[in-house]
């Protein structure tokens, strides 16, 4: 509780250079299944590291049989990407959108490559950030049904 009575009563929305964030994936009937990440912020570009707990792959299900009933591993995925869009609406509130290339260590058949694509929308107010993030190679290997999530991240100077 104190940790959100600071967060709301700090100064403005790019006071925080280490985040720490929770995920959910939000495809369809993929609903439970957590993402944790922490990332470190600087100069409009930012460096993080994820962890996706294993989750059934059925989304799309009937546009895609052959993916049947299964579950994704769990893996891990480092990324960095880069602030191409911020609109500031006050000193404490932000809209932005990142892009940029993630490494995942384990390919899936969901996600037919190592590396990928991440894209970023969200805002941001004050250390808080809520986002949708996609992951997926654009189509350059199939399959490629990439991993969505809802992402909310709490931002802290250490």
């Amino acid at each position: 509780m104190l940790v959100i009575i600071f967060i709301l009563f700090s100064d403005s929305v790019k006071s925080a250079d280490w985040y720490f964030g929770l995920g959910e994936i939000y495809q369809a009937d993929e609903l439970g299944h957590r993402m944790y990440s922490v990332s470190r912020e600087e100069a409009r570009w930012k460096f993080g590291i994820s962890y996706w707990d294993s989750y059934p792959k059925t989304a799309w299900l009937p546009e895609h049989p052959e993916w049947g009933v299964e579950y994704v591993d769990s893996h891990y995925m480092l990324a960095i990407v880069r602030t191409l869009f911020q609109y500031k609406v006050t000193n404490e509130l932000e809209f932005y959108f990142d892009f940029g290339l993630t490494y995942t260590s384990e390919l899936s058949s969901v996600n037919s490559s190592d590396f990928n694509f991440q894209e970023n929308l969200g805002f941001a107010y004050k250390n808080l950030r809520l986002y949708l993030r996609h992951t997926s190679n654009a189509k350059i290997k199939s399959p490629n049904r990439g991993e969505d999530a809802l992402v909310i991240e709490v931002g802290f100077n250490l």
